[in-house]
């Protein structure tokens, strides 16, 4: 159990998610929570995408941009969000980074499965068809995940462990599952 906790944890696609769920443990109702979880969340994909930051990863630039636009905004009001505002933006911004990655042709999951991947199958139709098939999979499962905030209330929202925490730490995980799972049958 051990070993495979450590291994997800090396995994670079979990460490480009700490951030997000950090924010989702942190994030609160108020300005000075939402500074304090934003900070904290922009410090870690400093800290857990540092290499991915420099290699031009969509997913880590994306969340450092979100990050520092909630810190500043936070800090200097510039543009007044309201709490349901901010829980909408924060639960789609995830959607919307990674479809963007699939819009500009370069789909988050390939970025990441080059770092695992011999260079000589960058190029196979396989490799590229199936990192657009987990990249679309990864799209779904983020827009589930922000569905609760456009239909329920932030008080429903934000009070209920489920719809706050749960149903983010399942979409990661079904789509961290599949990234391990589906290449295989994809390739048969």
């Amino acid at each position: 159990m051990l070993k495979k906790l450590l291994f997800l944890l090396k995994s670079h696609i979990l460490a480009a998610f700490i951030p997000w769920i950090f924010f989702g443990v942190f994030y609160g109702n108020s300005t000075q929570l939402l500074v304090l979880s934003s900070s904290g969340a922009l410090g870690l994909t400093l800290l857990c995408n540092f290499k991915e930051l420099k290699k031009g990863f969509v997913l880590p630039w994306g969340s450092a941009a979100l990050f520092t636009f909630l810190v500043v905004n936070g800090r200097f009001m510039l543009v007044d969000i309201t709490p349901t505002g901010t829980l909408r933006l924060i639960h789609s911004a995830l959607a919307v980074i990674v479809c963007f990655s699939m819009i500009i042709g370069k789909p988050f999951t390939l970025q990441y499965a080059k770092e695992e991947v011999d260079p000589k199958y960058w190029q196979s139709t396989d490799f590229l068809k199936i990192n657009w098939i987990l990249a679309g999979i990864w799209s779904i499962l983020l827009i589930i995940m922000a569905l609760p905030s456009y239909f329920l209330r932030y008080d429903q929202v934000h009070n209920s462990w489920f719809w706050s925490y749960g149903l983010m730490v399942l979409c990661i995980a079904i789509g961290l599952q599949c990234n391990k799972h589906l290449p295989p049958l994809l390739r048969k």
